[in-house]
């Protein structure tokens, strides 16, 4: 959560890493090395290489995010609004899990407390989604697009100008996505 949380208020990639290896290290570089509880739990093969990785020690919430990326309305709630976040954001991007702020911590915290009603977090689950509504809709989704397609086939065929109107023709058959009609022909059965 604070990896999205993060991104959302940066406008992008936090740890923009090309694999694994490069992702870990974009980590320890921002959020600084993990600390020695943390190494013991590792895999021996692991906790070697981050063990012989250089040692960082982090930037501060406050250059990982800077007041610029808050709203600014020159005011002292405001101000207070992107400490908190910044707080939040500081007990969340923890990489030992152990020290992370837990789920229940972070609903009381200043910063989302705001948004916490008991009774939404109290209620009992809901009820399992049905999935079957999607598969319907996305089988009748692929029989629309093989249909638009297959009909516009048979125009790029048999028109002797292969260039704007087939273009046209397609537009129209994509447009027309109901009961499988397509503009100026009979619906064709599912």
């Amino acid at each position: 959560m604070g990896c999205m949380m993060g991104e959302r208020i940066r406008g992008g990639v936090l740890f923009p890493g090309t694999d694994h290896i490069d992702h870990w290290n974009k980590i320890i570089e921002q959020l600084g090395s993990p600390s020695t509880s943390f190494m013991r739990r590792l895999q021996p093969t692991v906790r070697n290489y981050v063990e012989n990785r250089p040692r960082y020690s982090g930037y501060s919430f406050d250059r990982l995010f800077p007041d610029v990326l808050f709203p600014n309305d020159n005011n002292e709630q405001s101000r207070r609004k992107a400490s908190e976040a910044r707080d939040l954001l500081s007990r969340m991007l923890v990489i030992d899990p152990e020290q992370r702020i837990s789920v229940e911590q972070a609903l009381l915290h200043s910063y989302i407390n705001v948004w916490y009603d008991a009774e939404e977090v109290n209620a009992p689950a809901p009820e399992p989604y049905d999935h079957s509504v999607d598969e319907q809709m996305c089988i009748k989704n692929r029989k629309q697009t093989v249909v638009a397609f297959a009909i516009f086939s048979v125009f790029q065929r048999n028109s002797s100008n292969k260039g704007k109107k087939c273009y046209k023709k397609k537009k129209e058959i994509i447009r027309s996505n109901k009961d499988y009609a397509v503009k100026g022909y009979a619906a064709l059965p599912s």
